[in-house]
C-alpha cells in the first residue's frame, strides 16, 4: 500500500513498476482478526518479472514464526492472510494487504473424515 492507503500492485510508492528486481515477501497468518494474533510467519526471497509480478506458493518460505501450517487450529476462529513487501534489500517491509480467507465447509470435513 502507498502512503494513502491504495493497493499496489507490481508497482513501488510512486507508481513505478518494479521489473527484474529481487524483493523479500512475508505472509503472515493472523488468527482473530485482522489487527491481532500472527500465528504463523514465513518469508521468501524472489524476483520480480519484466512485469513487476511474482509468484509463490505459501507454506514453502522459511518459517519466522510458528512451526508449520499444520500446526494452525483453521477450526476456531477467523484467519487472515497478511502480506508484506520489501523491496528495498532489507530496508523493512511495507504492507501489501490483509485479506480475510475463507473456507469452504466441506473441506473441513473432509479431511476429519480420514481420521475416522
Amino acid at each position: 500500500m502507498d502512503e494513502n492507503g491504495m493497493e499496489l500492485s507490481g508497482v513501488d510508492a510512486a507508481g513505478i513498476p518494479i521489473p527484474d528486481k529481487a524483493i523479500k515477501v512475508q505472509f503472515s497468518i493472523l488468527s482473530g482478526s485482522a489487527n491481532e494474533n500472527v500465528e504463523y510467519a514465513e518469508e521468501h526471497l524472489t524476483n520480480t518479472d519484466r512485469h513487476g509480478l511474482f509468484t509463490l506458493i505459501i507454506g514453502t518460505g522459511t518459517v519466522s514464526i510458528g512451526k508449520n501450517l499444520k500446526n494452525i487450529n483453521w477450526h476456531q476462529g477467523n484467519k487472515y492472510l497478511k502480506v508484506e513487501l520489501d523491496i528495498n534489500n532489507g530496508k523493512g517491509y511495507k504492507l501489501v494487504s490483509v485479506q480475510q480467507m475463507l473456507s469452504v465447509p466441506y473441506a473441513f470435513y473432509s479431511g476429519e473424515s480420514l481420521e475416522a
